[in-house]
């Protein structure tokens, strides 16, 4: 995780079994990842967590703590 506090933007690294997935936050919202260019990048909210969507296969829950602290 690396966090931008000057500038609101966060990078969230996932650890894989073939590659490290990397999504950028910007002001607390993914908008974009490393994935393929057809794994489309969609999102929701839930509370205080983001489900982050690629494509079809993945599917991440983040909690708002880990993109701005807390």
């Amino acid at each position: 995780m690396i966090r931008r506090g000057y500038d609101g933007t966060a990078t969230l690294d996932i650890p894989g079994s073939v590659e490290k997935r990397s999504i950028l936050f910007v002001k607390g919202m993914p908008t974009a990842s490393n994935a393929r260019s057809m794994d489309t990048l969609t999102s929701e909210r839930r509370g205080d967590v983001t489900i982050v969507r690629l494509g079809e296969s993945e599917r991440y829950e983040i909690p708002d703590a880990l993109i701005a602290g807390g």
